[in-house]
C-alpha cells in the first residue's frame, strides 16, 4: 500500500485542494462500501423550503425506517438552488431500490406534496463509497 497526495487548482480561486489518496498498489481504494440507492429529487415551494426539510428529517424518515431493507438516508439541499431537495435512501438490496417506490406512497404523498411543486426525477443507482479511515 501507498500514499499519494494530489494537489488540485480549482477554477477561480487561488488556493489549492489537497486529497489524500489511499491505494492498494493496484487500482482504486483498498476498503469499499457498496450499496444501493434510491435517488428522489424534488423543488420545494418557495414558502416551505424549511417545512420539507423538517418534514424529510422527521416524520419521512420514521416512515422510511419501518420499510424492510431501508439503511438510511442522505438529504441534500442545493447551496444556489435552495429549493432543490434530493433524497439519497440507501437500501440492502438492488430489488428493493428499485422496487420500493416510497416517494409514491400515499403517506408520503400526504406528507410531502403540499410542501413541493414537482418530484424532478427519481433514479436508482449501485453505489461504492471509499471508506474514510
Amino acid at each position: 500500500m501507498h500514499l499519494e497526495t494530489l494537489t488540485e487548482e480549482l477554477p477561480g480561486n487561488s488556493f489549492t485542494s489537497d486529497s489524500l489518496l489511499i491505494s492498494n498498489g493496484t487500482s482504486g481504494f483498498q476498503n469499499r462500501i457498496s450499496t444501493n440507492i434510491r435517488a428522489a429529487g424534488f423543488i420545494a415551494r418557495p414558502d416551505s423550503v424549511d417545512d420539507l426539510a423538517n418534514c424529510i428529517n422527521g416524520p419521512l424518515m420514521g416512515l422510511l425506517r419501518q420499510i424492510a431493507g431501508f439503511s438510511g438516508a442522505v438529504v441534500l439541499r442545493a447551496h444556489r438552488e435552495s429549493r432543490s431537495v434530493t433524497i439519497l435512501t440507501f437500501w440492502k438490496t438492488e430489488a428493493q431500490a428499485m422496487q420500493t417506490c416510497w416517494e409514491e406512497f400515499s403517506a408520503v404523498c400526504q406528507m410531502l406534496y403540499p410542501l413541493v411543486d414537482v418530484c424532478t426525477r427519481v433514479q436508482t443507482f449501485h453505489g461504492t463509497m471509499a471508506e474514510v479511515c
